[in-house]
């Protein structure tokens, strides 16, 4: 991970809102960015869930890399109910930058990406 933080608001945002006791949730984790600075900021868990493959491994390995140990990376989508399945747009590499945020999900197979991923409902979480 690079120390230069590109989106300054969201650490603005984080160091006003978020205390040391909180449990933090971030859905579309991508490579943890966000999940990574939550976990410095508080003691508590953060929740983090990111549905593509590809973008979970380098996830996981970020969290390896920083020694984060208060990180619950789930491989799964977030939703209003456990177990059905979502299909994910490809990722989009044109702009030659990995980091674009840039990722579909929705319930029909129009996307055809073969690229799918389970959910969960986030009140389900023990």
């Amino acid at each position: 991970m690079t120390k230069k933080f590109h989106e300054a608001h969201f650490k603005t945002i984080v160091n006003l809102l978020v205390k040391k006791d909180y449990n933090c949730l971030d859905l579309g984790a991508h490579i943890g960015m966000h999940s990574i600075f939550l976990s410095k900021r508080v003691k508590a868990k953060v929740y983090s869930f990111e549905p593509a493959s590809l973008l979970f491994s380098i996830f996981q390995l970020n969290i390896l890399k920083n020694n984060i140990k208060n990180i619950i990376p789930f491989n799964l989508a977030a939703s209003n109910k456990t177990g059905k399945g979502v299909n994910l747009s490809q990722l989009n590499f044109e702009n030659k930058l990995l980091n674009t945020g840039v990722i579909g999900i929705e319930l029909k197979s129009s996307y055809n990406s073969g690229n799918n991923s389970a959910t969960i409902k986030i009140d389900e979480l023990n």
